[in-house]
């Protein structure tokens, strides 16, 4: 549809293996958890989770109450990482209320936005989903075809969103935001950071 009306997305490349720190940034839902000296400050992955609550006692994690309930949701997560049905205690809760949860260490990860600056500001990192469960949600530049054609540089002048926007940078800039920075300052650093 965007094609048929004129707008084109600029595609990044994609980095092997994923890690937070390669671009594209991928704002999809991740499970996080506390960074240092969290007790799951350790874990990488969420194949690594989920062995980790094999071993727990009482895991809890927080998960918002539609992707609980969805049949697309939680359930395919859990199955595709062989985490038992009935295994964790599940908290239906926002995803604000889902840091607030693994800050706390009432849950030992909570579902946010990869992204979240809420959750990177409280010290926690998300998972990467290793077996590619969550939907990607990369985010790209979409410029209108004729600004290409009038704008012979644009694309050019891109570019450095293209290959130097990450997962970490983009949590780290909404962190910055949610403390109260105003967005027009990140924005500036954003864009000097990434052309640098």
């Amino acid at each position: 549809h965007d094609e048929q009306v004129g707008l084109l997305w600029l595609r990044p490349r994609l980095s092997t293996p994923r890690e937070l720190t390669a671009s594209p940034a991928d704002a999809t839902l991740a499970f996080v958890v506390q960074g240092e000296p969290g007790p799951h400050a350790d874990l990488q992955t969420l194949s690594q989770l989920a062995a980790r609550l094999a071993q727990l006692e009482a895991p809890a994690l927080c998960v918002d109450p539609a992707f609980a309930e969805r049949e697309d949701g939680l359930a395919v997560v859990l199955d595709a990482y062989s985490v038992a049905p009935g295994s964790v205690e599940v908290l239906a809760v926002s995803p604000a209320d889902a840091v607030l949860g693994v800050a706390a260490g009432g849950c030992d990860a909570g579902l946010t936005a990869a992204t979240d600056g809420m959750a990177w500001r409280a010290g926690q990192r998300p998972l990467l989903d290793d077996l590619g469960v969550f939907p990607s949600f990369v985010v790209a530049p979409v410029v209108r075809e004729e600004a290409l054609v009038e704008h012979a540089g644009l694309e050019a002048a891109l570019e450095p969103m293209l290959s130097g926007l990450t997962t970490a940078r983009l949590g780290g800039w909404n962190a910055r935001v949610s403390l109260g920075e105003l967005a027009e300052v990140v924005a500036a650093d954003a864009a000097s950071e990434l052309t640098g």
